[in-house]
């Protein structure tokens, strides 16, 4: 019934009052305020390990890390970052640009000795 009235326009409303029957005329309701959209972030993680290998997957949104190597030579780790549609892939963490070296040492300390 509310969404049919428009904001601003005179409208009556009928109420019971201690029993009696009221008219409140001329009501009007202001423009409606815009909804806030919150963005709403998702994350997950997985660690898989055979033996000394292993092979870590994250996602952050859009962003993907996958790493695939053996504990204990970071050297040696083959690294893949997604973000939406660019996908590259790095040997070893000196190789990874700067913006993503952090991400994927920390990543990394989740399989060290």
């Amino acid at each position: 019934m509310v969404a049919g009235l428009k904001a601003n326009e005179a409208f009556g409303v009928v109420i019971i009052r201690k029993g009696k029957k009221e008219t409140l005329k001329d009501v009007t309701l202001p423009e409606p305020k815009e909804a806030k959209v919150r963005k709403v972030s998702s994350s997950s993680m997985s660690v898989s390990l055979n033996g000394d290998q292993f092979d870590i997957k994250s996602q952050e949104d859009d962003l993907k890390y996958e790493l695939k190597g053996t504990i204990g030579e970071p050297d040696t780790v083959v690294i893949v970052v997604q973000n939406g549609d660019d996908k590259k892939e790095y040997r070893g963490v000196k190789a990874v640009p700067a913006e993503h070296r952090e991400k994927v040492e920390k990543l990394l300390k989740s399989v060290s000795k």
